[in-house]
C-alpha cells in the first residue's frame, strides 16, 4: 500500500501515515478533478493488488477541500464510506 502511495507522491503532494492503517493526502494547488482522479488512482490500485494468500485489501476514504475543520470533514467521510461496504471514498457533504 506504501508503494502504491509513493507514486502519486511529489512537491504538490504529500502524503503522511496518521496511525495504525491511516493516511493522510494533502493535494495543493491541484484542482478537485485531479485530486479525486488521484484518490479513484489509489483505491483501484490497491483493490487490483494480487496477493500470495486468497485476501482481498481495499480502502475506504474521505476527502474535503480545505476549509477551517477538513480533517474533521474527511474523518467523518471515512467513517461514512466504511459503514456503507467499504471499497469507497465519500467526496460529498454526508
Amino acid at each position: 500500500v506504501g508503494k502504491i502511495l509513493k507514486t502519486i507522491e511529489n512537491k504538490e503532494i504529500s502524503i503522511y501515515r496518521v496511525g495504525g492503517e491511516e493516511f493522510l493526502i494533502i493535494f495543493t494547488n491541484l484542482n478537485k478533478n485531479f485530486c479525486i482522479d488521484s484518490c479513484e488512482y489509489i483505491r483501484k490500485s490497491i483493490e487490483n493488488i494480487k496477493w500470495e494468500n486468497p485476501v482481498t485489501v481495499t480502502i475506504s476514504g474521505g476527502f474535503s477541500q480545505k476549509s477551517e475543520n477538513t480533517y474533521i470533514k474527511c474523518d467523518s467521510r471515512l467513517y461514512k464510506a466504511k459503514n456503507s461496504g467499504k471499497n469507497l471514498i465519500i467526496y460529498q457533504k454526508i
